[in-house]
């Protein structure tokens, strides 16, 4: 049940995945999860279901997207835990002064999980 309208926000923008991206999250979900909906939650938005999937199956390479739920193996890293598929998304979770501070603080910064 949507309660906030953040939640909804968070609900409508449903990860995106170009083919290469779709192609590699699902080479290494596909590893690890047993069900014939994969592909469903690959492209759920369910941040918590897919970070305890990580956890539990102890997946170095992959991370979610703090804002959208997007899985990626490139991201942002902000503040050496929190994940974000782009500047877009980070700046819808803060704001763009955050962005450019945390950018010129070294707090932010791009990087991939291998």
């Amino acid at each position: 049940m949507i309660k906030t309208f953040e939640q909804f926000k968070r609900i409508m923008t449903n990860p995106i995945y170009s083919s290469e991206e779709f192609k590699a999250i699902y080479d290494i979900v596909s590893d690890y999860y047993d069900s014939d909906n994969i592909d469903e939650f690959i492209y759920s938005s369910d941040i918590d279901a897919k970070e305890q999937f990580i956890e539990e199956n102890d997946i170095e390479n992959l991370r979610v997207c703090q804002y959208c739920g997007k899985f990626i193996i490139e991201g942002y890293l902000y503040r050496d835990f929190e994940t974000y598929c782009s500047e877009k998304c980070f700046v819808n979770e803060y704001d763009k002064k955050t962005y450019n501070e945390a950018i010129e603080n070294d707090e932010l910064y791009w990087t991939a999980w291998e």
